[in-house]
Protein backbone atom coordinates (compact mmCIF):
# COMPACT_ATOMS: atom_id res chain seq x y z
CA UNK A 1 0.00 0.00 0.00
CA UNK A 2 2.91 2.37 0.60
CA UNK A 3 3.69 2.40 -3.14
CA UNK A 4 0.14 3.42 -4.01
CA UNK A 5 0.41 6.55 -1.90
CA UNK A 6 3.75 7.48 -3.51
CA UNK A 7 2.38 6.99 -7.02
CA UNK A 8 -0.67 9.12 -6.30
CA UNK A 9 1.47 11.95 -4.93
CA UNK A 10 3.86 11.73 -7.90
CA UNK A 11 1.00 11.69 -10.41
CA UNK A 12 -0.27 15.03 -9.15
CA UNK A 13 3.02 16.71 -10.15
CA UNK A 14 3.27 15.34 -13.71
CA UNK A 15 3.50 18.20 -16.24
CA UNK A 16 0.90 17.24 -18.84
CA UNK A 17 -0.26 19.32 -21.75
CA UNK A 18 -3.95 20.05 -22.14
CA UNK A 19 -4.76 17.12 -24.47
CA UNK A 20 -2.36 14.62 -22.89
CA UNK A 21 -3.16 11.65 -20.68
CA UNK A 22 -0.99 9.07 -18.98
CA UNK A 23 -1.18 5.88 -21.07
CA UNK A 24 0.96 3.58 -18.92
CA UNK A 25 3.49 3.67 -16.11
CA UNK A 26 6.20 1.50 -14.58
CA UNK A 27 7.60 1.71 -11.05
CA UNK A 28 11.30 0.86 -10.64
CA UNK A 29 11.73 -0.33 -7.08
CA UNK A 30 15.56 -0.22 -6.98
CA UNK A 31 15.80 3.54 -7.55
CA UNK A 32 12.28 4.54 -6.46
CA UNK A 33 11.52 6.07 -9.85
CA UNK A 34 8.28 6.12 -11.76
CA UNK A 35 8.28 6.18 -15.55
CA UNK A 36 5.16 7.45 -17.29
CA UNK A 37 4.21 7.44 -20.94
CA UNK A 38 1.74 9.80 -22.50
CA UNK A 39 0.71 9.47 -26.15
CA UNK A 40 4.06 10.86 -27.36
CA UNK A 41 6.33 11.42 -24.33
CA UNK A 42 8.28 9.54 -21.68
CA UNK A 43 8.34 11.17 -18.24
CA UNK A 44 10.78 10.20 -15.48
CA UNK A 45 9.73 11.08 -11.94
CA UNK A 46 11.47 10.53 -8.64
CA UNK A 47 11.24 11.98 -5.15
CA UNK A 48 13.78 14.77 -5.59
CA UNK A 49 13.89 16.04 -9.17
CA UNK A 50 11.39 17.73 -11.37
CA UNK A 51 10.11 15.27 -13.96
CA UNK A 52 12.26 14.83 -17.06
CA UNK A 53 10.23 14.82 -20.28
CA UNK A 54 11.53 13.10 -23.44
CA UNK A 55 9.50 13.86 -26.57
CA UNK A 56 9.64 10.92 -29.00
CA UNK A 57 8.21 12.99 -31.88
CA UNK A 58 10.97 15.61 -31.55
CA UNK A 59 13.53 12.78 -31.44
CA UNK A 60 12.16 11.51 -34.78
CA UNK A 61 10.99 8.18 -33.37
CA UNK A 62 7.22 8.69 -33.63
CA UNK A 63 5.04 9.98 -36.42
CA UNK A 64 2.13 12.29 -35.70
CA UNK A 65 -0.32 9.37 -36.01
CA UNK A 66 1.59 6.96 -33.75
CA UNK A 67 0.85 6.66 -30.01
CA UNK A 68 2.53 4.74 -27.22
CA UNK A 69 0.49 1.73 -26.14
CA UNK A 70 2.81 -0.12 -23.76
CA UNK A 71 6.03 0.08 -21.80
CA UNK A 72 8.23 -2.24 -19.73
CA UNK A 73 11.30 -1.62 -17.59
CA UNK A 74 14.25 -3.85 -18.54
CA UNK A 75 16.71 -4.20 -15.67
CA UNK A 76 19.60 -5.50 -17.79
CA UNK A 77 19.48 -2.38 -19.98
CA UNK A 78 18.52 0.07 -17.25
CA UNK A 79 16.01 1.21 -19.78
CA UNK A 80 12.49 1.11 -21.05
CA UNK A 81 11.07 -0.87 -23.95
CA UNK A 82 8.22 1.09 -25.52
CA UNK A 83 5.66 -0.23 -28.02
CA UNK A 84 3.57 1.92 -30.34
CA UNK A 85 0.34 1.23 -32.20
CA UNK A 86 2.20 1.41 -35.54
CA UNK A 87 4.45 -1.49 -34.50
CA UNK A 88 7.63 0.39 -33.56
CA UNK A 89 9.64 -0.99 -30.65
CA UNK A 90 11.73 1.71 -29.00
CA UNK A 91 14.38 1.33 -26.31
CA UNK A 92 14.94 4.34 -24.06
CA UNK A 93 18.23 4.21 -22.11
CA UNK A 94 17.48 6.10 -18.92
CA UNK A 95 20.99 7.10 -17.80
CA UNK A 96 21.94 8.44 -21.26
CA UNK A 97 18.51 9.97 -21.98
CA UNK A 98 18.79 8.32 -25.39
CA UNK A 99 16.16 6.46 -27.41
CA UNK A 100 16.31 4.41 -30.58
CA UNK A 101 13.96 2.26 -32.62
CA UNK A 102 15.19 -1.35 -32.33
CA UNK A 103 12.53 -3.11 -34.34
CA UNK A 104 9.15 -3.03 -35.97
CA UNK A 105 6.12 -5.29 -36.24
CA UNK A 106 4.99 -4.65 -39.83
CA UNK A 107 1.29 -5.24 -39.20
CA UNK A 108 1.21 -2.97 -36.12
CA UNK A 109 0.35 -3.82 -32.56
Amino acid sequence: MRNLVTLQETRSTIPLSENSTVRTFVYENDNSKVYYCTDKNVLICDDEDTPFVFDLVEAGLLTETAVIIGMSYITELSGLCIATNTGNLIVFVINDKFAECVGMVESGI
